[in-house]
């Protein structure tokens, strides 16, 4: 069956949306990812087949955010996507519909307009039995209406002391809009505990760095899958793929979150007792060096932290949605 998937230009947005494109591909379908030309590396080094099409157009670029320093640092969810926040009774449709047609027309238009007339003249030429788009896609829909990674060598030996990952996301690094804290009081700030601290800093970040501690290894990108096995613990911003890919491999987190979903979502893990968190605005070195001492000493972390892989790796897997997929678009071509 040739399956054809489109996401949001934001290389995290791809990602998670990489281990089901690569569970129906192992199932034998042939699957092609067709996105704006700038996100073709990303595809490719997932090992998926990429498909540049429209014109490499977007919100970042429209907005002028990266321009605009307050416009980076706002935080907290929009409207109407602040829904999830509150209680059902204080949710009602209309205002679910208005906030919609605002947010579709001044944002997501942005980004789809330039990918959908090329996406359907793709699909009508390909002809594929499926197409999985994500929410924010609606170029994704439109067309289906129409048609019907090498790992680091030195990743391969396991480490001599405990690892401690830190990664803030690709977001910052992919629009240069700034860390939310700082990593180099961060890094000062555990340079002498007897760890081996591995930091996912932007090469243009890391020029900017007074000292590196001999405790730490700058990389500008390492893959989270090959990584986190090795690790003891990992500092993050609580972006929703780095949670919960260390939460599948059962390493305790500390959660530095800042806007949007993160602060909810570091929540929920410190409620699980697999982590801890505190707010970027807070975290000061000396409270992350705390934390990261306490994740590293206490075992409660560790067990909790096995506990909620447990729960993980009982949920149906990527590859159980093949059969359903298969089915529904089956259905449809009767």
């Amino acid at each position: 069956m040739r399956i054809l998937f489109t996401c949001y230009p934001e290389r995290t947005h791809f990602l998670l949306m990489a281990p089901l494109a690569w569970a129906l591909r192992s199932a034998g379908h042939d699957v092609r990812v067709a996105c704006q030309p700038k996100m073709t590396a990303a595809i490719n080094q997932a090992g998926l087949t990429a498909v540049p099409v429209g014109s490499d157009r977007d919100l970042w670029q429209v907005h002028g955010r990266l321009d605009n320093e307050g416009a980076r640092k706002a935080p907290g969810l929009l409207s109407p996507y602040d829904a999830m926040e509150k209680s059902p009774e204080d949710i009602d449709l209309e205002t679910l519909r208005d906030g919609y047609r605002v947010r579709v027309a001044s944002t997501h238009k942005m980004t789809n307009a330039p990918l959908t007339a090329a996406l359907v003249e793709y699909a009508r030429q390909w002809r594929p039995e499926l197409v999985v788009w994500e929410p924010m896609t609606y170029a994704g829909a439109i067309a289906a209406q129409a048609v019907g990674a090498a790992v680091p060598r030195w990743l391969w030996e396991p480490p001599t002391r405990p690892r401690v990952a830190l990664t803030l996301g690709l977001t910052v690094t992919d629009h240069a809009i700034g860390f939310p804290i700082d990593v180099e009081e961060i890094l000062e700030a555990v340079a002498d505990l007897d760890i081996e601290l591995v930091a996912t800093v932007g090469e243009a970040a890391q020029r900017k760095l007074k000292r590196v501690p001999d405790n730490a290894r700058l990389v500008s990108y390492v893959p989270m899958q090959a990584l986190l096995p090795t690790c003891s613990a990992v500092i993050h911003h609580a972006g929703v793929g780095t949670l919960s890919t260390a939460a599948f491999y059962g390493v305790p987190q500390l959660a530095l979150p800042w806007d949007v979903d993160q602060p909810m979502l570091s929540e929920r893990l410190a409620a699980q007792g697999a982590g801890l968190t505190t707010h970027s605005a807070k975290a000061t070195g000396q409270i992350v060096r705390e934390s990261l001492q306490r994740l590293l000493g206490e075992r409660t972390f560790r067990d909790r932290a096995k506990d909620l892989r447990s729960e993980i790796l009982a949920m149906p897997h990527a590859g159980d949605l093949v059969p359903e997929l298969e089915n529904m678009a089956a259905a449809a071509l009767r």
